[in-house]
């Protein structure tokens, strides 16, 4: 009753229109309510635009795998080098961000923390 607002039946229908009001009222607050979480889960799951990119082109070269019958061991070596260049992205990243802090921060060992 709560989600659905409509209360606690402190103020009950009477008859079968007043019924139907409710029930009308009840579904309309579902879904009101699903709608607000939905679209608060929607915003929160696009916040990493750099992984969305990454996912539109795989999905980009899974459908064109897809379209074209490429054999499944190339799909395999295709998204493996997709993936290795993801990570070679990241690498780059890495340079840049380290080469925004201190000279002092620059020459701790990356042994010491290692990202991979």
């Amino acid at each position: 009753m709560t989600i659905t607002t409509i209360g606690y039946g402190d103020v009950a229908p009477k008859n079968s229109d007043e019924m139907v009001f409710m029930m009308f009222a009840m579904f309309l607050g579902a879904g009101m309510f699903s709608f607000v979480v939905g679209t608060c889960c929607s915003l929160i799951e696009n916040l990493d635009r750099a992984s969305i990119e990454f996912q539109q082109e795989f999905d980009t070269m899974n459908d064109y795998c897809e379209i074209c019958n490429i054999p499944p061991a190339m799909r395999r070596r295709v998204r493996a080098y997709m993936n290795s260049g993801r990570e070679i992205a990241n690498r780059k990243n890495e340079q840049h961000i380290l080469s925004l802090v201190s000279p002092a921060l620059q020459v701790t060992s990356p042994s010491q923390y290692p990202c991979a």
